[in-house]
This record gives structure tokens, sequence and C-alpha cells, in this order.
């Protein structure tokens, strides 16, 4: 093991320092070997020229090399920004910098990287190089910043609730008195449905992004009726849209209706701003894969774009978007929290294929 990380076989003779310091006594190749790579950190030990002599096995695990293949090569072969002016720093004291380190597998780690200079007889022997790698703590500040971000995100909502109240209330009042005018069938029909969004925006704004949960207990939900009205609304602002409705049950559930009326008004919105020119609204009798508990299932399918595969698998993360500087990334996150509410569960299939894109989002909803 010591001759694939550099070390001789022989007896390594330490004696006591003249000076005041450390004190030790002789210690063995395999001491000295289990010494260094008891060190967490990867270690490397170059020569005065920056060829390599020591390598830990820290520092093999962290960048996918076997000692023999590390051993006598340039520091810079296999960390390149090790070069002459990084090595020039370390001369003058302790110096560390943060980079991307690559692996041998193409991949890179963050890394802090101190080098020191090693000296004997007040000759240069060479260099101390420490690997740090920070993935962990690159993600701890990841979640920390994601974790502020939501605060801030829930502040804002606040405020945005309490601005827009008014100006609802306003518009509440004026589709009040239309009432009271002599309208045909189809503006009575538009004007129910401007009514019904007014006052999902009044308890969207109350909600704050789901940070606010109805008041009262759940009540008995018929899907069919949110379904058709978030459908129509959409229908009336996109007239190309074809809709293909299939309703296969009447059973009704136990829920709270504003949000889940939510929930579908997102989704049916990211399928128009996928690009989908048909929409696919299927409800049927279901049982939850887990529990086999029964309940509904809803269906919401489009043929838009699809979802990119570097993105699909974080969908339901909070400020996770598709839509560029268009989108918060919150619909999805905020639509699957108020499902877990419900206990049921949401699920998404979708295909990028040149020949057959498109997004399906199943929601299990139990009665």
């Amino acid at each position: 093991m010591s001759e694939v990380f550099g070390m001789e076989h022989r007896q390594a003779e330490l004696r006591q320092p003249e000076k005041a310091g450390s004190a030790y006594l002789s210690l063995g190749p395999e001491e000295i070997e289990a010494i260094l790579n008891a060190e967490t950190r990867g270690l490397c030990v170059t020569s005065a020229e920056g060829r390599c002599r020591f390598v830990s096995q820290a520092l093999c695990n962290q960048l996918g090399y076997s000692g023999h293949e590390l051993l006598d090569c340039p520091v810079t072969q296999f960390i390149p920004f090790l070069d002459e002016s990084f090595l020039k720093r370390g001369r003058q004291g302790i110096h560390a910098e943060e980079f991307h380190v690559p692996r041998r597998d193409g991949r890179a780690f963050p890394a802090r990287i101190e080098i020191t200079e090693l000296t004997a007889v007040g000759q240069s022997t060479g260099f101390a190089i420490f690997v740090t790698d920070l993935s962990d703590e690159k993600h701890i500040e990841e979640v920390l910043q994601k974790a502020e971000r939501l605060a801030s995100a829930g502040r804002m909502a606040a405020a945005i609730a309490h601005e827009i109240n008014n100006p609802l209330e306003a518009v509440t009042n004026l589709l009040f008195l239309l009432r009271n005018q002599e309208l045909s069938r189809e503006s009575t029909h538009l004007l129910s449905l401007a009514e019904s969004e007014i006052g999902r925006v009044s308890r969207i704004a109350r909600q704050t992004l789901a940070f606010y949960r109805e008041n009262g207990k759940p009540v008995r939900v018929d899907l069919r009726e949110l379904l058709n009205v978030s459908v129509d609304v959409h229908a009336i602002r996109i007239p190309e849209l074809r809709v293909h409705r299939r309703y296969r049950t009447a059973q009704m559930i136990s829920g709270y209706a504003a949000e889940l009326q939510q929930v579908f008004h997102n989704v049916i919105a990211n399928s128009i701003d996928a690009g989908a020119t048909d929409l696919w609204v299927h409800l049927h009798r279901s049982t939850g894969s887990a529990q086999g508990r029964r309940g509904v299932r809803v269906s919401i399918a489009d043929n838009g774009c699809g979802i990119d595969p570097s993105v699909r698998s974080r969908i339901f993360n909070p400020f996770i978007t598709t839509k560029g500087e268009k989108g918060t990334g919150l619909g999805l996150w905020v639509s699957r929290g108020m499902i877990l509410r419900h206990e049921g569960s949401i699920r998404l299939r979708t295909s990028t294929r040149p020949d057959r894109t498109g997004t399906c989002i199943s929601i299990f909803l139990p009665q």
C-alpha cells in the first residue's frame, strides 16, 4: 500500500527537534501513511517542480483515480488550476481558493484547495495540497437560500393579498350591479364565470400562495363542477383549444373546493403555456396504489411541448420552472401541497419525443 501512495519501505528515523515545538518518537512508514490517510481532506504532496510524490486515499476517492495513476504526474494533470502562479502563492504562506475540480468521469465538484510550501533545513522540498469537497456545504447553503426565498415569498404574498382586496371588492360590487341589467343568456353565463373567478382570486389572496389554509371543515365536493369551471374559463380565453371531457363517475369527495379549484387551474394553465392545442380531462373511480384507499382519479393530459428531462425529477420543487422569466416555479409545488393536505397523491408523465410530445398530470383523491 505504501508503494501505491509513494512511500518507501524503510524505517523513518524521526528525532526530537532541537527547537521548541512539536515532539514525536520514531515512526515507521506504515504509521506515517496511516496518519496522512487519517486526514479527511484529500492530500497531495508534490516535489518543488509540482510533480506528485504522495496522494492520500481520500484524494483518490474524490477524483476517481488510483494512486498508481497519479504518482509522479504533474499535479496540473488532475487538478488543472494548480499552475505555477498558484504554487507561487503557496510559497508566500498558506493560500486557499475555491474551484470546481473535475473527476475522472468528467463530472466536477466544488472544492476548497489549500496549498502551503514544505521546507527542510531552509530549502523548499515541495508543496502540501489539501482538497476539501464542498458538495455538502454548498447543498446546505442552497437549502438555506431556498428557505429564505420561501419566507420572502410568504411575506410578499401577504402584502399582495392586503393590497388587492380593495379593488376586488369594487369589481365584485360592479358585477352585482350588472346582475340588475337585462342580459342575454350568454352574457349571464359569462357574468357567472366572472363572479366565480373573482371569488377564486379573493380566496387565493387569503390563502397567500397556500401559506394560509382554508378555515372550517372539509365539505362534499363535486369534482365535475370544479373541472368544468376551470376548463370553461380557459376555453373562453383560448377559443382554439379542443377539450375532450370524459367523466365516468359522479362520486363526490370530502375536501376543500377552493384549493382543488386552484390545483385544476394551475394544471390547465400549464398545459396552455406549453402550447397545447388538445386537452383531455378524465375523471373515474380509482384505488390509491400506496394504501389501497378508494377514491377518484383526475387525469389532465395535453399535447404540449412536454417537460425537459433536466428538470423533470424536480418539477414539484419550489422555484423550478420551464417558463423562464414568465414563471414563478410555485404552481406545481403549491398544487402538490394542496393535494397532500387532502391525503391524495399527484404524479406526472411527460414526453419530449418529436413524434409524441405532451404531459399528463394524474391526481388521486380519497373519498
